[in-house]
């Protein structure tokens, strides 16, 4: 496959979405257009998909079970509605939340076998659905270590009444180290 990742960052590191490229030798001519899910890697342990904004973090979606690092912080507005399987280290870098909903209001919404680790986040997630927490809504069999929350979580609605859970790191954790 081609990485182009090297040369399509902005200052910041950050890639933008798409790229069109235009190869040419002697008459033929190749149209290239290449989508860029993540800031680089390859989401393996030795070379993890690289998180620096809000897009490359919903992309993670395309791929639940690779390996992630994050490499620049930046703000969630999204809760995600996936399972998660796979490594995520937050290398010390800050996720501001600004989450309004969601069945599993945080942003890793729900993870299954997971490890996640190294996460900061802060800001605010006002749920009024079943699950709420800073990192994680729904925790199964996962181990989230190393991480800090300075998050505002407001439950309200009438799932309050039929069992809907918040906390400050996860939501609801079954089986899970926190």
């Amino acid at each position: 496959p081609l990485d182009i990742t090297g040369f399509v960052s902005d200052e910041n590191g950050i890639s933008e979405a798409s790229y069109v490229f235009i190869a040419r030798k002697g008459e033929d001519i190749q149209i290239i257009n290449e989508t860029l899910l993540y800031a680089g890697g390859n989401g393996t342990e030795e070379a993890p998909y690289l998180i620096a904004c809000e897009r490359h973090f919903k992309n993670i979606s395309e791929n639940p079970s690779s390996s992630y690092l994050q490499s620049a912080s930046f703000e969630i507005t999204e809760a995600s509605e996936y399972t998660f399987e796979g490594e995520y280290d937050g290398n010390g870098e800050k996720i501001t939340l600004n989450i309004d909903g969601g069945k599993y209001s945080a942003p890793f919404g729900k993870t299954a076998n997971a490890v996640i680790k190294n996460v900061s986040v802060e800001g605010t997630v006002n749920a009024s659905d079943v699950y709420a927490g800073s990192i994680c809504g729904y925790a199964a069999a996962s181990e989230i270590t190393g991480c800090e929350s300075s998050v505002i979580l407001t439950l309200s609605g009438e799932n309050l009444k039929n069992g809907a859970m918040g906390g400050g790191i996860a939501g609801f954790a079954d089986g899970d180290t926190v």
